[in-house]
Order: structure tokens, then C-alpha cells, then sequence
């Protein structure tokens, strides 16, 4: 008996994953430049792959994906930034703490930050796990926003 109700639960499980992929697939495909800017403020190196294969299918033009991507992916590093420059110190390190970023290693961090800035930055940038640390530790150090974007 309690083999057949797992079985239900699976199929149930895998039926409703199924209509939610399509069903954001359509969404998508009927409305993709209303929803590619907040997806890439969010997640924007994977949504900018995704827009990526979007253009080599046709669906999006190169000339109106490719800026949006880069701006809503600029909206999202700043807000990090914004957190960290201009949040309360307390208040930041306890929402960084609760994405596991401890604050020894928030205090290495903005020591390393402002020895070398841009090497941190295009680091945290290039692996993915550590993005939101660095560019929140970037506004803790207070590195100029001129800087930051560079």
C-alpha cells in the first residue's frame, strides 16, 4: 500500500514539475523581453546564457536581449553593492551571515579589498558562488562606485 502511494506522489511530483516548466516556458516564449530584465537581476549569468540560445532560436533580437541582460545584471550587482555601502554594518553582516558568509571572512575580505580591489572583484565576479559576498564587501570597503563598475 505505501509503495503505491510513493508511486502517486512521484508521478503527482513529476506531472506538477511538468506544468511548471512549461507553463513558465510559454510564459516566457510569449513575453521574453518582459521577463528576461527581473530574471537577470536576479541570476544573471545563467539567464544570460539562456538569452544566448534564445537569439540563436529566434525567439529574442540580439540588439534589444544583449543590453538588457548587461543591465539588469548590473542592477543586481548594485544592489549588492548598495547593501554593502550604504546598509548598516550590523544589518549586512547578518544578512551576509545568513547566506554563510562569516564575518572573519568579511573582514579578510575588505582588508584584501582595499590592498588589491579589482583582482577581488573580477574574482568574486568570475565564481559564481562567491558573487554576493564580494560585491557587498566591495560597498563595505567602500570602493568607489566609478571603481566598482570598472
Amino acid at each position: 500500500m505505501r509503495d503505491r502511494e510513493a508511486q502517486t506522489s512521484t508521478i503527482l511530483g513529476l506531472a506538477r514539475d511538468e506544468f511548471l516548466r512549461r507553463g513558465i516556458l510559454s510564459l516566457l516564449a510569449a513575453h521574453p523581453y518582459l521577463w528576461l530584465f527581473p530574471l537577470a537581476v536576479v541570476e544573471g549569468p545563467l539567464v544570460a546564457m539562456v538569452a544566448g540560445s534564445m537569439v540563436s532560436l529566434g525567439l529574442v533580437s540580439w540588439p534589444l536581449a544583449y543590453p538588457l541582460v548587461v543591465a539588469a545584471d548590473l542592477v543586481g550587482d548594485t544592489a549588492f553593492y548598495v547593501l554593502g555601502r550604504f546598509g548598516h554594518r550590523p544589518r549586512v553582516r547578518r544578512a551576509l551571515g545568513r547566506l554563510g558568509v562569516k564575518s572573519s571572512s568579511l573582514d579578510r575580505l575588505e582588508a584584501l579589498f582595499r590592498k588589491r580591489g579589482a583582482r577581488v572583484l573580477v574574482g568574486g565576479k568570475l565564481t559564481h558562488f562567491a558573487g554576493a559576498p564580494v560585491l557587498a564587501a566591495a560597498g563595505l570597503a567602500r570602493v568607489g562606485y566609478g571603481r566598482f563598475l570598472l
